[in-house]
């Protein structure tokens, strides 16, 4: 699995973490673990940040699954000088799913948490710009 956070933006009105993640698999495996990234964000005094949602897409290319998404947290107050920012799998303990074939037929898709591999990120600090009182 390959992540790449692009982006990282600070405004008034919160955090902005923009990021793509890519995972060798197939068309038919639904169970990919960048699609389950989440981020932690503690600041220098080990303040967590608190997430909130955020958007996100997926397509499948050439063997390769292809996610995007951004990430949203609370605003920062202006003393915080660093970010510490750590990627991580929230991976589901339950689940499944239906597919439907094109004469409207269902076949079950059974929820295998077997499949979903754990992996282990470093995180990584950022300087926070000099904010105005």
């Amino acid at each position: 699995m390959q992540l790449d956070v692009s982006k990282i933006s600070l405004s008034p009105s919160g955090i902005a973490l923009d990021y793509t993640a890519t995972e060798k698999g197939t068309i038919d495996n639904s169970q990919i673990g960048a699609s389950f990234i989440e981020f932690r964000i503690t600041d220098q005094n080990g303040k967590e940040i608190t997430s909130h949602s955020g958007g996100g897409e997926g397509h499948f290319d050439n063997g390769v699954w292809n996610f995007s998404s951004t990430k949203s947290f609370d605003p920062i107050s202006v003393d915080v000088q660093k970010l510490t920012i750590t990627p991580y799998l929230m991976l589901p303990s339950g689940g499944g799913g239906v597919q439907i074939d094109k004469d409207g037929a269902e076949t079950k898709i059974p929820f295998n948490k077997s499949l979903l591999k754990e992996v282990k990120f470093q995180p990584f600090t950022v300087e926070v710009p000099k904010q105005n009182k």
